[in-house]
């Protein structure tokens, strides 16, 4: 036998090493599997995480190379769901503008080791980004955190409260300039009057010495009176005199147009109006801008127009809306201004058409003119207020404004009139923070038919509504952010044209120094939340003094 052969005992022994290495092997291979499945779960559990967060959320290498990116890192990006993105090189996914921007932000990180804060837009969204860099065990940056939070909401929201920030700056300037026509007209009117007055007696003076002169020119021959020759002169004194006469009904019919346009008016949209007769006046204080940009006015006045039930000081503010907006749309002299007034007896309404053939709208722009503040010519001084408040003027006549326009062809601006309009009802304007109280007080106040409902959602937006729609009644919530109810209720008692109106404050919970202000000013009535149907109406009935017989 030969002593290197193994014995019956060793091969025994290998075998079972072998068997339990074999054993071990399989153990290990088990393990690594359910090792490698328990890391893709919780690859997939970490993903599905990280694409329900609402926040955007990447991170990525030094060199761009994405390493983790969620779904609303991809919308900011504009990056397709198909596309592979991790392990991909950011600045190969995004457009050149979007590439040289985040390309500065991320070497102003890796410059400084500091994180970044800084805001962007990509389309309508809005986002608010942060860079982190991740240091290892020598400080040395091995990857970037890029956080991202949608603030569109926020944008939006600054921008309604610049928007109303502007509007009340705006209404100021407003109500100045009325005070300051009305000012204007009146010292206009006083030499105005001092020469009709005086005009009667140069004229019977001239009368009175007419045969004097006269009889001195038959006997003596040709004199100078005023530097002409007599002979012309008792010839054309007449006309200077008439001249003078026209020239002073002519100043005050403008001082009076300005005062009536000035004028503070009330809601009430019910006296008679002729529509022909507005459109008149309105052409008649642009008289200077029309001859001056638009020599080729022309204005056809329909025939047979019945009048209407409105308020015509506020129809000649459309009027000259539309027509200076005409003019300032005009890029040359030889373009023509057309106005023509009719009937149309089928639809019972009536119309005013502006037509222009200046520059015209731009077909993406045509959606928004009609929006508060849109302006193309905020250089040149334009607010973006005329076509909002012309609107919002035919619209509380029951009517509307109809535009149509060809990009450098020009517009026709429609105005349309019903001749029966909506019966006139109690205005109320309800104020309240929250929507859903909000819309449930509005629905229940419109129950009742003889109700015109109006909604605002600040105490902010209830103060530029009340100047324009002047309502019979205040709604209001006492607690609201930016603007308070009391804070409402002391400005509304400050403005002559409100400081009547009649309020009711409805809220939740109020503390006695608020109840106390408020019936110092003159605002007992307080409902408490929630308010039932029948409190709020009996209120507000009440409030407006509508009789028993008068209730729906």
């Amino acid at each position: 036998m030969n002593p290197n052969t193994p014995s019956d005992a060793d091969v025994i022994k290998l075998r079972e090493e072998l068997a339990l290495t074999k054993k071990k092997l399989e153990e290990e291979r088990i393990r690594r599997k359910r090792l490698k499945a328990g890391l893709h779960f919780t690859d997939l559990v970490s993903t599905a995480l990280l694409d329900t967060i609402s926040d955007a959320l990447m991170l990525i290498r030094p060199d761009a190379r994405i390493l983790r990116i969620n779904q609303a890192m991809r919308r900011w990006y504009n990056i397709p769901e198909d596309r592979e993105a991790e392990g991909q090189n950011l600045w190969d996914l995004l457009s050149e503008t979007q590439r040289i921007q985040r390309q500065k932000h991320l070497a102003s990180v890796l410059a400084t080791g500091k994180p970044l804060h800084y805001e962007a837009q990509n389309g309508s969204m809005h986002m608010a980004l942060s860079i982190w860099p991740v240091f290892d065990a020598k400080m040395q940056i091995t990857a970037l955190f890029v956080l991202g939070r949608d603030i569109s909401s926020q944008k939006e929201a600054e921008t309604r409260a610049k928007n109303q920030q502007e509007q009340l700056i705006q209404a100021a300037k407003m109500v100045a300039l009325g005070t300051l026509v009305s000012g204007v007209a009146h010292e206009i009117n006083n030499p105005t009057n001092f020469i009709m007055l005086n005009l009667p007696l140069i004229e019977d003076s001239w009368e009175s010495a007419r045969p004097i002169l006269q009889a001195y020119y038959e006997s003596r021959g040709e004199f100078d009176l005023g530097g002409l020759p007599y002979s012309e002169m008792k010839d054309y004194l007449p006309e200077l005199f008439e001249g003078i006469r026209d020239g002073g009904r002519r100043i005050r019919n403008i001082v009076e147009d300005l005062k009536n346009f000035a004028r503070q008016d009330s809601p009430d949209l019910s006296r008679k109006v002729d529509i022909n007769e507005v459109v008149r006046t309105g052409i008649s204080l642009l008289g200077t801008l029309i001859r001056k940009n638009a020599p080729r006015f022309r204005v056809r006045y329909g025939e047979n127009i019945p009048s209407i039930r409105g308020n015509p000081q506020k129809l000649e503010q459309v009027i000259i809306n539309l027509i200076q907006n005409a003019c300032q749309a005009l890029t040359d002299r030889d373009q023509a201004i057309r106005v023509h007034t009719l009937y149309d007896s089928a639809a019972r309404e009536i119309r005013v058409a502006i037509k222009d053939e200046g520059r015209g709208i731009p077909e993406h722009i045509l959606p928004h003119v009609q929006d508060p503040f849109y302006t193309t010519r905020r250089d040149q001084g334009g607010t973006g207020l005329g076509l909002s408040i012309s609107a919002s003027i035919i619209r509380e006549h029951g009517g509307r404004l109809e535009i149509s326009s060809e990009e450098g062809k020009g517009s026709v601006f429609t105005l349309c009139l019903p001749l029966q309009p909506p019966a006139m009802r109690k205005k109320i304007l309800v104020v309240d923070d929250e929507k859903g109280i909000r819309t449930l007080l509005a629905d229940m106040l419109r129950e009742n038919a003889l109700f015109d409902v109006h909604e605002a959602d600040s105490g902010m937006a209830a103060c530029l509504k009340l100047g324009s729609l002047k309502p019979d009644l205040l709604v209001l919530d006492l607690n609201m952010p930016d603007m308070n109810g009391v804070e409402v209720c002391e400005w509304v008692r400050t403005e002559p044209d409100l400081k009547d109106l009649k309020i009711i404050i409805v809220t939740g919970y109020g503390a006695a120094s608020a109840i106390a202000e408020l019936e110092k000013l003159d605002v007992p009535d307080v409902l408490a939340k929630p308010v039932s149907m029948k409190d709020l109406e009996q209120s507000a009935i009440r409030l407006l003094g509508l009789s028993d017989g008068e209730q729906s």
